[in-house]
């Protein structure tokens, strides 16, 4: 398999997560970079002209590109940790940190765009929850925004991410330091692996 190339730090630190969970039996298949959603379709309208012999001719004239979301996974998960690890959005749950799609075949997916704690393209605040609702409108499909590491300001816990609430996979815990500076962005006494997580939702 090749090795994956990933648009961003965020995006990997949550591809190592899912390895752990798939290890485990908590996941079943990974896919990064899925197909995109159309929202929506490319825009031609009529256009009427007239040649030298004074003959209308109708032809097409293009205004408007299609529009496509990508976002960052979609992962199949194991039905047997429903209520553990997940809820749907058929029977939602604000407790568990996953919230999957239960699709017309009884498959679960958990569809995830990865942010990081701040965004340097502020545009990307407001595009992400217009695409999330149209994703819903046009297909039923929930797309939920993942937050890794935690807010943190002044020393101070401000909003915990996905790692402070769940583990930290290793590869995280591991990860080499930028220019020697780097610190763990996850405001915990302890840090929880796999392993201490996995005992607490086992089946």
């Amino acid at each position: 398999m090749a090795e994956l190339a990933f648009d961003s730090d965020e995006e990997e630190y949550f591809y190592h997560y899912l390895k752990e969970l798939q290890q485990v039996g908590v996941v079943l298949r990974i896919q990064y970079h899925p197909k995109p959603f159309l929202l929506s379709d490319k825009v031609v309208v009529p256009k009427v002209t007239v040649d030298k012999k004074q003959q209308e001719k109708l032809n097409h004239v293009f205004l408007m590109h299609d529009h496509e979301y990508e976002y960052d996974y979609k992962v199949l998960l194991n039905p047997a940790y429903e209520g553990v690890f997940f809820s749907t959005t058929d029977n939602y749950h604000a407790a568990f940190p996953a919230l999957a799609n239960r699709r017309l075949d009884g498959s679960l997916l958990w569809c995830v765009d990865v942010k990081p704690t701040f965004m340097k393209d502020q545009g990307a605040n407001t595009r992400f929850p217009l695409n999330q609702k149209w994703v819903w409108q046009r297909y039923g499909v929930y797309v939920q925004k993942i937050i890794c590491e935690d807010n943190i300001s002044k020393d101070k816990l401000v909003k915990a991410g996905l790692f402070n609430k769940t583990f930290c996979p290793k590869r995280y815990l591991c990860r080499p330091l930028k220019n020697g500076k780097g610190y763990l962005k996850v405001k915990v006494k302890t840090v929880r692996t796999i392993n201490d997580y996995y005992s607490t939702i086992k089946r």
